[in-house]
């Protein structure tokens, strides 16, 4: 069994150039952890999930920091929200190229399903993009990969 046997598509992507509110929408619509990033030819550059979302949205005291979002209320001041405002306005027009990771782990479409399985613990990687002559064809999940490995049995 290859990558290609298990792998998922189409895949849903986003661009480098794309800003954090268009990851959020894509994520919550295809109900998916995260997406590989392609440029204009469909290769991969980066890798954005829900992590990095919330990676960001604490180091911005957004999520369960100074001012979660749980707190509002209507005896909030107008410093809390107003820096809650900055916050979310920086998190949503933030680009996708400032917060993806750059090094993306990828296997051709011809992979053996036991190479994948070996990269992607080794890696502690969640999704695995799968390419054919450098550019996207397909996505892994460790949901696949253990559809993949079960019918193998």
């Amino acid at each position: 069994m290859q990558a290609k046997d298990i792998m998922s598509q189409p895949v849903v992507t986003v661009k480098k150039h794309d800003t954090l509110s268009v990851v959020a929408v894509k994520l919550e619509e295809y109900n998916i952890s995260g997406m590989p990033v392609v440029d204009d030819n469909n290769r991969v550059v980066g890798i954005i999930s829900e992590f990095d979302l919330i990676k960001i949205s604490d180091e911005l005291d957004l999520g369960s920091g100074r001012y979660p979002f749980g707190s509002l209320s209507a005896d909030m001041s107008l410093e809390s929200v107003a820096y809650l405002c900055r916050g979310l306005s920086t998190m949503s027009s933030a680009r996708v190229e400032e917060i993806m990771t750059r090094d993306v782990v990828t296997v051709e479409s011809n992979t053996p399903l036991e190479q994948v399985a070996r990269l992607m613990v080794k890696r502690r990687i969640n999704r695995m993009p799968v390419l054919e002559d450098g550019k996207l064809v397909g996505i892994i999940t460790r949901n696949n990969l253990l559809k993949g490995l079960v019918d193998q049995l």
